[in-house]
């Protein structure tokens, strides 16, 4: 598979997993499973199914809980 369409799969699957319902898991994490999280991302970017460049477990968590309450304070 070409790089492209690695790191297309990739966000598609494995980063929607980790990230699904994450204003309700995010916050009862400890510093030890966000090392985890983290470390798994870059073994990720190691094998060149990330892209370099992509932000953090931490920042797409945070976005998701900015469009979560964004989302819900508009309805």
């Amino acid at each position: 598979m070409m790089p492209r369409a690695l790191n297309t799969v990739c966000q598609c699957t494995v980063l929607a997993k980790l990230t699904y319902a994450t204003p309700a898991w995010w916050g009862f994490t400890n510093a030890s499973d966000r090392n985890r999280l983290e470390a798994f991302l870059r073994q990720m970017k190691k094998c060149g199914y990330y892209p370099n460049q992509s932000p953090t477990i931490a920042s797409l968590c945070d976005q998701a809980d900015e469009r979560f309450f964004f989302k819900s304070t508009l309805q």
